[in-house]
């Protein structure tokens, strides 16, 4: 280790407002470890507004300052920027978290150290939902048409989910104002017979959504913000892949990259599987949607591909 540097703090401002709530989640750790490993850097972290509390929550005992990106000021303090969207190389065929610490301190550090963070949850109240005693999480909401999770697909799981004992419980949200000009817009299927279960749909804060992932018994979804926030529980975790390969987006946790984290993927024989991950010198497409317009991927992580994982995921966690 190198001598301390010369008393004196470095500004460095981080913007962080390119991607949704898993790029956030995931940036975290390489936050806390610039504050905790170079004492003589203040970081000034902008990120979306919804994230702001969150983020200061998982930061707490640091000298990072946390802005929302609503602050109209934005009055940059001078010297150092980082920005998460303008490095040379995306989280997209990276891990993710490695990408983070990449772009701010340009090392590979160990995985101890990239361990997602997890909130002080002990304030958080879920007495006003009625949750049910035992229950799973089913995630229904998509961002892009190339991670849309199928409602006949999530209804098939809801059902034998209840087969297995265990009540559902929809999470999601609708919109999500950033504090810039863009909106996240979850889209969810038509087919999504919500009967079956608890929807909270746009009823909770991410606290609250944070508590309830922590205390289920599984969380199913397809790649998305809510996977990555399951990712700051200890709770089990059941993702569908489409066009993103799965070592790079399964959260840290214990030490051990994609701990309880039983992926759902398509078959093999698909070959364009993963495309945004391994399609290279393709710059000017946009992988939300499908690079051959037939969106195989997402039709075939059908039900039986993901009751598989969640019953090995209960043979290994009973």
């Amino acid at each position: 280790m190198y001598r301390e540097p010369q008393p004196g703090l470095t500004h460095m401002n981080i913007i962080a407002d390119s991607g949704g709530l898993g790029d956030a989640i995931a940036r975290l750790p390489a936050i806390k470890y610039v504050a905790d490993h170079h004492k003589h850097i203040q970081q000034h972290l902008w990120i979306h507004t919804y994230m702001k509390d969150f983020a200061k929550n998982c930061l707490r005992n640091t000298n990072v300052i946390v802005r929302g990106m609503d602050d109209m000021e934005r009055k940059f303090v001078p010297r150092l920027t980082r920005m998460f969207s303008k490095h040379l190389f995306n989280n997209m065929a990276s891990p993710i978290t490695d990408h983070a610490f990449q772009v701010l301190v340009n090392k590979t550090v160990e995985l101890s150290d990239m361990n997602y963070l997890q909130p002080d949850l002990s304030k958080v109240s879920l007495i006003k939902f009625n949750l049910p005693k035992n229950y799973v999480v089913i995630c229904p909401y998509w961002t892009a048409p190339a991670r849309e999770f199928l409602g006949s697909t999530i209804n098939e799981i809801a059902k034998y989910i209840k087969i297995l004992g265990y009540e559902v419980v929809f999470l999601g949200k609708k919109e999500t104002e950033t504090g810039t000009h863009h909106v996240i817009v979850g889209n969810v299927n038509e087919e999504i017979d919500f009967s079956i279960g608890l929807n909270l749909s746009d009823k909770t804060n991410l606290f609250e959504t944070t508590r309830i992932l922590s205390e289920a018994k599984m969380v199913i979804g397809l790649d998305s913000g809510l996977l990555h926030l399951a990712g700051c529980t200890d709770t089990i975790i059941i993702g569908g892949f489409t066009s993103v390969e799965p070592k790079y987006r399964m959260p840290i946790r214990h030490d051990i990259r994609g701990w309880k984290y039983y992926p759902v993927v398509p078959p093999e024989s698909l070959k364009c599987r993963f495309c945004q991950s391994n399609m290279t010198f393709t710059y000017e497409k946009d992988f939300k949607f499908c690079y051959y317009e037939d969106y195989l991927c997402v039709k075939q992580l059908n039900s039986i591909l993901y009751i598989e994982q969640i019953e090995k995921s209960l043979n290994e966690n009973p």
